[in-house]
């Protein structure tokens, strides 16, 4: 098995929580990274842009194209997947001849592509978490007062019954719905095959779970948009929009830039964001997330953000 520590799209063992569902499933998510792992190691840096000296800019650029080839791939094996439900020898020969048709590789490397993507593809139903094991996640992170491992909101973890509908129903109509229902998250998404092994699962609320959705890493967003001519608290944030304040704290870590602890292990009402280089505008590599408290101790000039995104 690929070794979780070393993935550069997240460290998932920090968001190690007291549950376990399947000894056997980490197989399954090794699938998804030993994938990853190859494509990242085939993308060579782009030089196309080499005019350009912000290495953090590269950086993303690197990320979103290795993102794009992984995503192409696995969606080759989803989708023929559905068409030829019933005849595995059939998919495997289609699925084979289409990653071909994509990616110009040596024979060796395109046949180990296409293990890892027929593996993924034939064991997605086996990826989705049964109502007992999400009745035993929902009630373990409910006794432990688990938080959003990506916001650190407080989850309601109460089981979505009749009335709990209503009640959240009545919120809404009333315009103070949260969003905080407890979602189970699976961090390496289940269509790039992330498992039900325990590194691989933890708790998100229900707005951060939706804004993560498949996203494989921070790069997986629009993130040039993202450039201020004014440093007005009104011009920062009608460009940061809730995709872009994910996408820092995903390339964070989810975790404050100074203290390096997790969103959820700090009981903060709010996060800020602030230039990393003050005497330059607000854009994508030059922001940066810290806490509250960090905020509070060392007087940073930033724009303030409540924990829902």
């Amino acid at each position: 098995m690929v070794s979780q520590t070393n993935n550069k799209y997240h460290d998932i063992l920090s968001n190690y929580y007291d549950y376990k569902i399947d000894d056997n499933s980490e197989k399954y998510t090794s699938y998804g990274y030993r994938l990853i792992e190859i494509i990242n190691e085939l993308v060579i840096p782009t030089s196309t842009l080499s005019y350009i000296k912000d290495m953090n800019y590269h950086d993303a650029n690197n990320q979103r194209t290795v993102d794009y080839i992984v995503s192409r791939v696995i969606n080759i094996g989803h989708y023929n997947r559905k068409i030829y439900t019933d005849d595995t020898n059939e998919y495997e020969r289609v699925l084979l001849e289409k990653l071909k048709d994509f990616l110009d590789l040596e024979k060796e490397m395109i046949y180990k592509i296409f293990i890892l993507t027929k593996k993924i593809c034939l064991n997605y139903d086996l990826t989705e978490p049964t109502q007992k094991q999400k009745n035993s996640i929902r009630s373990e992170a409910k006794r432990k007062r688990h938080r959003c491992y990506i916001c650190g909101r407080l989850l309601d973890a109460d089981k979505q019954t009749d009335n709990k509908n209503r009640q959240i129903a009545e919120k809404k109509e009333k315009g103070n719905y949260e969003k905080n229902l407890l979602e189970i998250e699976h961090i390496l998404p289940r269509t790039y095959g992330g498992g039900l092994n325990k590194e691989n699962l933890t708790v998100a609320c229900e707005h951060c779970n939706k804004i993560k959705d498949d996203k494989l890493s921070y790069a997986n967003c629009y993130f040039e948009n993202f450039i201020c001519n004014s440093d007005t608290e009104n011009s920062i944030r009608s460009k940061l929009t809730k995709d872009i304040k994910f996408s820092i704290l995903y390339k964070q870590n989810f975790q404050c830039k100074i203290c390096e602890k997790k969103l959820y292990e700090l009981d903060i009402e709010n996060i800020y964001f602030y230039k990393k280089e003050e005497n330059e505008s607000y854009h994508f590599t030059n922001v940066i997330m810290c806490c509250e408290e960090c905020q509070e101790l060392y007087k940073i000039k930033g724009v303030k953000n409540g924990l829902y995104l």
